[in-house]
């Protein structure tokens, strides 16, 4: 919830720590599976030392290894005050179709140019692409922590946020894995 990327090392180091948190709970838990691959959204609350409450919306990536469920990925997003935990409904919108052309070849190296592809779209504003590349059952998780489906985020794509709120969307740090059908970029 920090920002902090974090290997497996110091997660598990971060876990041993005692973390002064009371009444810790989960809810509106949510599993969607892709073959070999489980996305685990929810909300975690508990109550912070001095008694406030804290809220975060998290994202685990689990991979099957054939044995067991392994936990790949995770992230955490604190949810501000006054921001509601249940999935926001964008309105269904048409959009205009698009007319480029998905890169080919190798999967990293198309994986890396869609990443691209994504980044160049939300410069543009260009909601046909996104249109045509976001799954149906797409949801997205925003920095205030309010959880949106597809709609929600078409929406959001459409109006000219990299040109008015942004500095820059550096592409130098991306990391791409895949676990069976599932990419995280």
């Amino acid at each position: 919830a920090s920002g902090q990327w974090l290997g497996r090392a110091d997660h598990v180091k971060s876990m041993r720590e005692p973390s002064g948190l009371d009444g810790v709970s989960y809810r509106d838990v949510e599993v969607r599976l892709y073959g070999p691959t489980a996305l685990v959204h929810g909300v975690f609350e508990a109550t912070a030392p001095g008694g406030s409450v804290i809220r975060v919306r998290y994202l685990d990536v689990y991979s099957w290894d054939g044995a067991a469920w392994r936990l790949v990925s995770g992230q955490n997003t604190r949810i501000k005050d006054g921001v509601s935990t249940e999935l926001q409904r964008g309105p269904a919108m048409t959009y205009g179709s698009w007319s480029g052309r998905d890169p080919e070849g190798e999967d990293p190296d198309v994986l890396t140019k869609l990443n691209e592809s994504y980044v160049q779209a939300f410069r543009d504003s260009n909601t046909a692409w996104y249109d045509k590349h976001l799954a149906r059952d797409y949801v997205v998780i925003y920095p205030d922590g309010s959880y949106h489906d597809r709609n929600g985020a078409l929406a959001n794509f459409a109006e000219p946020t990299f040109a008015t709120h942004m500095k820059s969307f550096s592409l130098d740090k991306v990391r791409i894995r895949r676990y069976g059908g599932v990419a995280l970029v």
